[in-house]
This record gives structure tokens, sequence and C-alpha cells, in this order.
């Protein structure tokens, strides 16, 4: 199977929209482009302007479809729900919220002067807020991440790894022993989250519920991916400090270095309890109480969906079971293929400004009807600690199921007893026993290749089924059956 990487994430975080061409591939969809690319340098005040302009125009051309294809969406959606009179409960399970009096009062001020131009200070934070609810909703990862309101500068004090929290002393032992031996101070500023929003002016003749409802849409577009790989891969130059970078590293060009992978090539009980789960004790200072693996979606289909897929007695499957206890799997396309993270999400700390920014300047107008606003989210995160993520290479992880047991036959056969026999199965992680089935019920395991069952009723047939139970807790699923009959009674 051919897998394509994704498209490289383009510079301070402009989102990157793939796959979606021009209208028409004849025209170009903007005239005069390096003029409008030169007159939008001015409107960023810091980063290389040069290519940020130049990102944001080939984005909005290459993207004219996508953009006018969600417009479309919305406005068809529109004018379903007024033909068939929706209800809040059905235009709640379409994405429409019910809005606050001040976001009612912004986007009617929008709807009156058919633009954002002159009510963008109007724009309420619980739009933003909104946004950041809907992502947690729709990425698992970001649901775990340790998410906080906070100003444009912080500080965060962190407990040292391996100090304790508390101390034991003189009742006159001053506090700043406490604070110097087991916390440290970091200083921390906000990097600038850049996109875009695109309006047409027959938007705003939806309504404030509709109107809302794009916008959230559209932000969510614009933040969603490039948030994940920030708290995923970011290097630290102007953007978040990702799980994959390594804290006590030499940092070259403000860039944080990429951790050191270690090699993964097993998932048994051994191997789990001795390289994923005890470096989460950090040397036993702490009690085991959970972790998290985070790849990429295509991994976990190719070499973890098979690990949690366990066939019950009754031949029907369930899946996502891990024979570890309190062990979650989250994908992330953020993460690198043959990749995994192992942490706590928690442990991430992403500070999130309490103010947003939606701006717009006359060098923004693109087309006829349309207008293109920057939208602009403070926000920055690292780790709580050096050792809060690992990353491992999984490329060649060993993640097979054992064969079903074949070859079953019966011997032995009495009128109340019988003996099932089948080929040996061989398993790279070795073999702990083999369970046996009678009509669809467990009657018991066997280490041996044969199986004898006793108590049985004179002249009436069953059928037998047979398993694996591998070394490493991997079963596999189980044998075609084989229907014996007892002999008749004497």
């Amino acid at each position: 199977m051919k897998v394509e990487n994704k498209p490289k994430l383009l510079t301070l975080d402009i989102q990157y929209f793939n796959g979606i061409k021009n209208l028409d591939n004849q025209k170009p969809a903007i005239n005069n482009k390096d003029e409008r690319i030169k007159a939008m340098q001015e409107a960023f005040e810091s980063g290389d302007a040069s290519e940020v302009a130049a990102n944001i125009m080939e984005n909005f051309e290459n993207n004219m479809i996508h953009f006018q294809t969600m417009m479309n969406t919305v406005m068809k959606e529109a004018k379903q729900a007024d033909a068939e009179q929706w209800d809040d409960q059905v235009l709640a399970s379409r994405g429409v919220r019910i809005l606050t009096t001040e976001e009612k009062k912004f986007y009617n001020a929008a709807i009156e002067a058919q633009s954002f131009n002159d009510v963008i200070q109007l724009m309420p934070p619980t739009v933003f807020e909104r946004v950041f609810e809907d992502l947690e909703k729709e990425h698992p990862l970001l649901s775990l991440v340790n998410f906080q309101q906070t100003g444009a500068t912080t500080k965060w004090v962190v407990r040292k790894p391996g100090n304790p929290a508390a101390f034991w002393g003189d009742v006159t032992a001053a506090i700043q022993e406490m604070l110097d031996e087991g916390f440290q101070t970091i200083e921390q500023g906000m990097f600038k989250l850049s996109g875009f929003l695109v309006v047409s002016k027959a938007m705003f003749e939806l309504g404030p519920k509709w109107l809302d409802k794009y916008v959230r849409a559209f932000m969510k577009e614009v933040v969603s991916d490039e948030m994940e790989n920030a708290i995923v891969n970011g290097d630290g130059d102007k953007k978040p400090i990702g799980m994959t970078r390594d804290l006590n590293g030499a940092i070259v060009n403000n860039k944080y270095p990429l951790k050191e992978k270690k090699v993964l090539t097993e998932f048994t009980p051994k191997v789990i309890g001795k390289e994923i789960l005890a470096p989460t004790t950090k040397n036993g200072t702490r009690r085991y109480t959970g972790v998290t693996l985070m790849v990429n979606p295509f991994d976990y289909a190719m070499k973890f969906f098979a690990l949690g897929a366990k066939q019950k007695d009754d031949g029907t499957w369930t899946f996502d079971n891990y024979a570890v206890p309190g062990l979650t799997i989250v994908q992330s396309p953020a993460v690198e293929l043959n990749t995994m993270i192992v942490g706590k999400p928690k442990d991430y700390f992403m500070g999130v400004a309490s103010q947003q920014t939606l701006e717009t300047t006359d060098v923004l107008r693109m087309i006829e009807d349309q207008r293109l606003y920057l939208i602009r989210q403070l926000a920055n995160g690292r780790p709580l600690d050096a050792d809060s993520f690992e990353v491992f290479d999984i490329t060649n992880l060993n993640v097979l199921n054992p064969n079903a047991p074949m070859n079953l036959t019966a011997s032995n056969i009495t009128s109340t007893g019988l003996t099932v026999s089948w080929s040996q199965v061989t398993y790279d992680n070795g073999i702990s026993n083999y369970e046996i089935f009678r009509n669809g019920i467990s009657v018991g395991t066997s280490k041996t290749l044969s199986f004898t069952d006793s108590g049985l009723t004179a002249d009436t047939t069953y059928e037998y089924a047979v398993k694996v139970i591998g070394a490493d807790g991997q079963q596999s699923k189980l044998s075609e059956k084989l229907a014996v009959a007892t002999l008749p009674s004497v």
C-alpha cells in the first residue's frame, strides 16, 4: 500500500489545505499577485514577511474551490433549515449553536455592515473559545492536553524532576527554601498562530447563527492541524516546543533538537513494562496511573489495530482491548510514520492567551465579493519536564498474532469421551498454551498438542475448536470446527 506523506505545513503556522486546485486552470484566480504580495508584506510586523505573504496568496489561489465549497455548504444548509423549519435540536446536531447576547450583537453588526471591517472590536472571546471546544471534541490529542488561558507573558512554576513538593523542617523555616530546592520558574512568552478567514458577501445574508457556524468551521481548519503539529513537533523557534523535542539538548538557531528515538521491536508484556510503563514512574518516585501511546493513524491501522482486536468465545470481535491497565492509544496525523510518542498528554502545557484578534486591511481584498481576514491567536506550550515524553522507532515492531491451529482430528472415541489433536503452531514470541472449545464454550487448556475430553453423552455429536494463547498474551482466532460423534452406549 502506498502511503503519501502529509504535506509540509507552511512557516509561521499558516495552515496549508491539501489537494485543492484552482477554479480555472487556464486563468489565475488572483491578478497582480506580485503587487499584492508586496503590499501584504507590510501587514506583518514580524517574521519573514515575504515568505508569509507569498504563502497566503498561494494558499488562497490554490484553495479557491475549497473555500467556495465551505461557503456553499453552509448556505445550502441554511436554506434547507429555513424551508423545513428546523428546531433548536436539529440545528444543534448540525453544529448551529445558540448565541450569547454579545455574539448576536457582533454578528448582527457585521451583517448590517456586510463586512467585519468596522465591527471587529465587538468580536467576543467566546467565539474563539467555542472553536477550541470544538477542536477538543474532534481531535482526541487536543482534548487530553493541558490547555490553560494565560496572559501574553507568563511564568510557569514547575517541580524539578525527582524533587519532593513538600519538606519537613523547623516551623520557622523559610518558604523560599522549598521554592529554591523543589521548583523552578520558567519565563514563557507567547507566539502568534496566524491564519486567515475568507468571507463572501453572500454569507452575511444567512443570519447570525449560520454566519457563526461558518466562521467557527473555517477557524477550526486554520488552527486544528497546525496546533496539533506544534504540540507534537514544534521546535521552539517562534512556536511551541513539541513532545518530540529534547528540553536538555543543545539549542541551535533557537531550535530544540529532536529526542533520540528508542527502537521498539516487541510489544510483549515484559517489554511494555520495562520500556513504556516503568519510565512513567520517574524511577519509582511516582505511581503508575496510566499511559498514552500517540501514533500516526496509518501505524494504528497497520501495527496496533490487530493487537486490540480480540475474539470472544461466541465468535464476535471486540476492539481496542489492550492487556495493559490504563493504556490508551491516540491517533494523530502529526506523529511521524513509524514513530510512537509515549507519556501523559496532560503533562504538556499549552497556554492560550485570553485575547484573540481578527484583522483586516485594504491589501487583503482578493477578488470581487470576497474578503480575507487575518486570525491571530497568541499561544505557546512545552512539556512540563524533559522526560515527560519518550519517543520510539516502531519501524520493525512485531505485532502479529499467532496463527490458528490446523488439522484437528479426533481419536480414542468412546461413548463418554474422546481426544482432540492438532498440528503444532509456530509463533515468534512463544506459545503459552492452547484453549479448547466444545460447542463454543471453553472446556480447558493444554500445553501439548492434544486434549482429552470426558463426561460426554453417548451417541451425541460435538463441535470442537482450538485457539493459541501466545506467551505475550496475544491470541489466535479459533480454528476450523471439528464435528465428532460419541459412540452409542453398550
